[in-house]
């Protein structure tokens, strides 16, 4: 198991963490709750704290004799490219189901700007994460 993967399963677990959170925060504390004072600095706090863990798992796996080879940045840029399209589709369909849902109230609640904002943060992470975590077992099960 290389270094690649192994970054790619912690980094794919801390942010499905985060959306978890994030996603079960909302539907507990509401629109009218989400910014209040409170909430608002707990998940600024979680936010901080996944990026913290993030960069710290990243400064102790970074070591100058991990090797990276043409099939490691293959996976990097067709998991970069995929990521790209599957948090560009989730975003576009968060808009238009909040959209539908509002329209004839003419406006959104602006927690869901926020939501959208950390959903959308986190959903970049997860799913590049999960397609390289996809992209070396199908490697690896093309391999046997």
């Amino acid at each position: 198991m290389n270094i690649q993967f192994k970054r790619a399963i912690i980094t794919m677990g801390l942010f499905a963490a985060l959306l978890l959170f994030l996603v079960i925060d909302f539907a507990v504390v509401g629109e009218d709750g989400f910014l209040e004072r409170g909430n608002f600095v707990m998940t600024a706090v979680i936010i901080f704290l996944t990026m913290a863990v993030f960069f710290l798992m990243l400064l102790v796996t970074n070591k100058k004799d991990n090797i990276v080879d043409e099939r490691d940045n293959a996976i990097q840029q067709k998991a970069t490219s995929v990521a790209l399209l599957v948090t560009t589709m989730f975003v576009f369909l968060v808009c238009i189901t909040l959209f539908i849902a509002n329209e004839n109230v003419g406006s959104i609640h602006i927690s869901w700007t926020w939501l959208l904002a950390y959903l959308t943060f986190a959903m970049a992470y997860f799913s590049s994460s999960a397609i390289i975590v996809l992209l070396y077992g199908l490697d690896r099960y093309a391999q046997e």
